[in-house]
């Protein structure tokens, strides 16, 4: 509890206006002290006996600092910029089936497709084989699209089934 001799500490201390001031007083730091002439100072004196001025040396740390920090902000562009560069780049020269795809149009459809696949295959093959100098260049594969007329009533299949879909789910 706060005991005080004086009447006005009190009337203060029940009205809660109380504030404390502390004189602290080290030995460590006095005038003599190698620490409070460091900071009262207003120059360094370097190795040489060089003397800088303290506000000198804390704009040129501030400004070396706002270079860093631009420096960095300008990596991080460029490092987006570069990845988003090589991600385009790999996609370009990437292989796939598409880059050794050969589309054949208006081909029999009076044939049955598996005899179709094998008659083109052997053609193929044979012709391919002759126009290249290697001899690994084969035929890998075969295949053949639905017709037209099948795709388109697939298509339409798949609208009656949504439209059946969603009249369910407004019921």
């Amino acid at each position: 509890m706060f005991k005080s001799s004086s009447s006005a500490c009190d009337s203060l201390y029940k009205n809660k206006y109380i504030y404390i001031q502390v004189a602290c007083e080290s030995k460590e730091i006095n005038e003599k002290s190698p620490l409070n002439s460091f900071f009262l100072a207003t120059t360094l004196t370097l190795f040489d006996g060089i003397e800088i001025e303290k506000t000198t040396v804390a704009y040129t740390v501030a400004i070396l600092d706002t270079v860093i920090i631009i420096v960095f902000l300008l990596m991080v562009y460029s490092m987006k910029y570069a990845q988003k560069s090589a991600a385009k780049n790999v996609l370009k020269k990437a292989y796939s089936a598409s880059s050794y795809t050969v589309q054949i149009r208006n081909l029999p459809q009076d044939m049955p497709s598996e005899e179709l696949a094998a008659k083109l295959w052997t053609f193929l093959d044979l012709k391919l084989g002759n126009k290249t100098s290697y001899t690994n260049h084969r035929v890998v594969d075969v295949q053949i699209v639905l017709p037209n007329r099948l795709i388109a009533f697939s298509r339409k299949f798949g609208d009656v089934i949504r439209e059946v879909t969603n009249n369910l789910v407004e019921i």
